[in-house]
C-alpha cells in the first residue's frame, strides 16, 4: 500500500508520531513537511494525512485545510483508492476541528470503510476512534466503535491508540476490554509485520521499510502465518484483528 518509501524511511513516519504523542507537534509539523517535499504519488498520503494532523495540532486549521485539499486533488488525479481513503480521514479531521460535525461523521465513516476494503485495518481503526469521540455520536454507538478500535489496536501491539481508545472508553463510562492473547503472543517484530501486511505491502517493501533482506522478511511473513494458523495474509490480518473481538 505504502508504495516509493526509500525518499521518506518508515522511521521518519514513527518519530512525527512520537513527537505528536510528546506533545511537541511543532517538531512533527517539521518533520511532516520535510517528508511530504520528498514524497510523491501513493507514497505520500500517510505523510499528508498526518501533517493535516500536526497543522492542526499546532493550532493552524487553514494550513490543515490546504494540506487536506491537496491530498483531495491527489487522490482524483491518480485514481487511487488508498489516496482517496487517506483524502477522507484528513477531511474528516479537517471538518471536526472546525465543528461541522455531519460532514465530519460521514467522512470518517467512508475513510474507515475504505481503509478496511483495503485491508488497512490500523488505519479504519483509527478512523472509528475519532469518529467515536465526535460529540454528536449516541454514546452506545462510540462505546461500540471505539470497542472494536481498541480490539484492533491491541492486535497490532499499536499501544499509544490502544491507550487513547481506552481513556475516551473511560470518559464514555465504558468498561475497557480485556485484550484477548493473540496480539500480545506475538513478538514486537511480528506485530510491525502484521501492520505492514495490513498496509498491503509486499514482501520486498516489507524488507525496504523494516531494513532488512527481503529472505528474513518473506521467513518473518511465513512464521507470522503459520502462528495465527492463517493461509493467506488477508486471513492473517482478519484473524489477529478478530480474535480480540471475540
Amino acid at each position: 500500500m505504502l508504495r516509493d518509501t526509500a525518499d521518506l524511511p518508515g522511521t521518519h513516519l514513527a518519530a512525527a508520531a512520537l513527537r505528536l504523542a510528546s506533545g511537541d507537534a511543532v517538531g512533527a509539523v517539521t518533520l511532516l513537511e520535510r517528508g511530504a517535499s520528498r514524497t510523491s504519488g501513493v507514497s505520500a498520503a500517510p505523510v499528508l494525512a498526518a501533517l493535516v494532523q500536526a497543522h492542526l495540532s499546532v493550532g493552524a486549521p487553514a494550513r490543515a485545510g490546504t494540506t487536506a485539499e491537496a491530498l483531495a486533488r491527489l487522490a482524483v488525479d491518480l485514481g487511487a483508492p488508498l489516496l482517496a481513503a487517506f483524502a477522507a480521514q484528513a477531511g474528516a479531521r479537517v471538518a471536526a476541528a472546525s465543528g461541522r460535525t455531519p460532514a465530519a461523521s460521514a467522512a470518517y465513516l467512508d475513510a474507515a470503510e475504505a481503509f478496511a476494503a483495503l485491508g488497512a485495518i490500523h488505519e479504519a481503526a483509527v478512523c472509528r476512534l475519532e469518529w467515536a469521540g465526535l460529540p454528536t455520536i449516541t454514546p452506545s454507538s462510540a462505546v461500540d466503535a471505539a470497542s472494536r478500535a481498541f480490539a484492533t489496536f491491541a492486535a497490532l501491539g499499536a499501544e499509544p491508540d490502544r491507550d487513547r481508545t481506552a481513556a475516551l472508553l473511560r470518559e464514555l463510562g465504558a468498561p475497557v476490554p480485556i485484550a484477548a492473547p493473540t496480539g500480545a503472543h506475538l513478538t514486537a517484530r511480528e506485530r510491525q509485520v502484521l501492520r505492514l501486511i495490513g498496509l498491503g505491502l509486499t514482501n520486498p517493501e516489507i524488507a525496504a521499510r523494516l531494513h532488512i533482506s527481503r529472505k528474513t522478511a518473506a521467513h518473518h511473513v511465513s512464521h507470522l502465518l503459520a502462528k495465527v494458523g492463517a493461509r493467506n495474509r488477508t486471513e492473517a490480518i482478519g484473524r489477529a484483528g478478530a480474535s480480540t473481538e471475540e
